[in-house]
């Protein structure tokens, strides 16, 4: 009897049932939800009790909630943390630019400089300085960023055990505001775009109070349906 009673427990069915969730089914689960966190697109707890209806359309959301509190939790123990934990937003659209290539492009920029010093040894006439020294100053670049309000509060999901960093992609958002700025390597700013969402800026929103804010001359606001930064703005 008490064999009997451990393995209906074990199946998270009642009495008499017969559970709807096979073994190779309850690890595929486990693995799926492992493998969603490593590609920063964790389960919530929801998402996590909504998986095993989706392998099984006739089980309903109270036995598949049971499934995942006396079954999943503790197959899955040492593997997936107990309890959700919060995850980092992302976006969709996110890269990551990798080590080797960050060395790669640096080593790329200083041949690229040397060849300019080589080739140019003239004097500034306004400054008597040797155009090696006065480079950086035209060496001009621009960043984007954008400022986003956090439309999904704080993410929790199921995550992978020992995994340090926890992420998930959500929606892109550009409700609040992006940033365009320029400067030069010598590390002097230069103007910078600011796309917001609408068709006219609001009063007072000038370029002349950019400046008095402490903005550099030639600072600007554009205004665009999404505050997207596109090819026309």
């Amino acid at each position: 009897m008490d064999h009997d009673l451990s393995v209906r427990w074990k199946l998270g069915s009642q009495v008499g049932q017969k559970s709807k969730v096979s073994e190779e089914n309850a690890e595929f689960l486990i693995q799926h939800t492992i493998r969603a966190d490593r590609a920063n697109n964790g389960y919530t707890q929801a998402q996590v009790v909504c998986n095993p209806q989706q392998l099984n359309p006739d089980m309903n959301h109270i036995a598949a909630k049971n499934y995942v509190q006396r079954i999943f939790k503790s197959a899955s123990a040492g593997r997936i943390n107990p309890r959700p934990v919060k995850a980092q937003t992302t976006t969709s659209r996110r890269s990551q630019y990798t080590v080797a290539q960050q060395s790669c492009w640096f080593q790329n920029y200083g041949h690229a400089i040397s060849f300019l010093r080589e080739k140019n040894t003239g004097i500034c006439n306004k400054t008597g300085k040797q155009f090696g020294k006065l480079i950086e100053h035209f060496i001009l670049g621009g960043d984007e960023t954008c400022l986003l309000a956090d439309i999904d509060g704080d993410l929790k999901i199921l995550g992978k055990t020992g995994r340090k960093k926890h992420e998930k992609k959500a929606t892109d958002y550009r409700g609040s505001i992006t940033m365009y700025r320029t400067g030069n390597a010598a590390g002097n700013n230069g103007s910078t775009a600011f796309i917001m969402k609408g068709k006219r800026r609001k009063t007072g929103f000038s370029n002349s109070f950019l400046e008095k804010e402490g903005a550099a001359p030639g600072s600007t606001i554009a205004m665009t349906d999404n505050a997207f930064m596109t090819d026309t703005t």
